[in-house]
């Protein structure tokens, strides 16, 4: 709150405000994402390491941009591990988290990412919109996904989350790479119970075929049977 108060410009706190709206009621600001996610990191850049044997100071050169880049190799990979996450900058309360976690004075916060699964009313936007494909259509109640190579995998994960527990799809056809399809409907196998009103249960099988694409790649056609009443 400090940050908003005094440390910073008004033009900055002009300019933060749309972007977390939400989190501005009567002046005050929340961060409920750093203490409601049941894990937090704390990223922290080394600009200098001692040498435990001659106490030489040895420079370490690059340092915000080599953060920079393990940053975002982490995020994609929490995000492809169907988690979620953002980055956090605690500016004006490193000294005291450094304090906190007893960490060297040659060390200093970077970032702070809370991980956790998304909420069920969680929503990110997106400047693309999944293609749907009438080439191979199912019969019955179904949806099809057609997979591109260069989308995050939990995109298609919530689609198809979607489709088949707000929409009551009971058939889904996803089509791509063999490896890329399964690893879809095995998250959707995992997170798909989750979204399901209480007491109710899913059965779902799984077939796969051979496309007449030159790559050949397999469509996976997942059949899902809602139940009431299953564990």
């Amino acid at each position: 709150q400090l940050n908003y108060d005094r440390r910073m410009r008004r033009s900055w706190v002009k300019d933060v405000t749309p972007m977390v709206g939400d989190l501005h009621r009567d002046g005050r600001v929340a961060k409920p994402y750093l203490s409601e996610a049941p894990y937090l990191i704390v990223m922290m850049k080394q600009n200098y390491r001692v040498d435990a044997s001659t106490g030489e100071r040895q420079e370490h050169y690059y340092v915000e941009q080599s953060c920079g880049i393990a940053a975002g190799m982490l995020i994609c990979a929490l995000h492809n591990a169907g988690l979620v996450t953002l980055t956090s900058t605690p500016v004006g309360a490193e000294s005291a988290i450094r304090n906190i976690l007893n960490r060297p004075a040659n060390e200093k916060v970077y970032l702070l990412m809370p991980v956790g699964y998304p909420s069920s009313d969680a929503t990110v936007p997106s400047s693309v919109k999944l293609r749907y494909t009438p080439r191979t259509p199912l019969e019955g109640t179904s949806i099809d996904v057609v997979v591109s190579r260069d989308r995050p995998i939990q995109m298609y994960v919530d689609k198809v989350l979607e489709a088949i527990v707000e929409k009551q799809k009971s058939k889904v056809l996803i089509q791509g790479m063999g490896r890329t399809c399964r690893r879809i409907a095995e998250r959707v196998a995992k997170y798909a119970l989750r979204r399901l009103p209480s007491g109710h249960g899913f059965r779902y099988t799984v077939e796969t075929r051979e496309s007449d694409a030159a790559a050949k790649p397999q469509d996976f056609i997942l059949e899902f049977d809602q139940e009431a009443g299953t564990d």
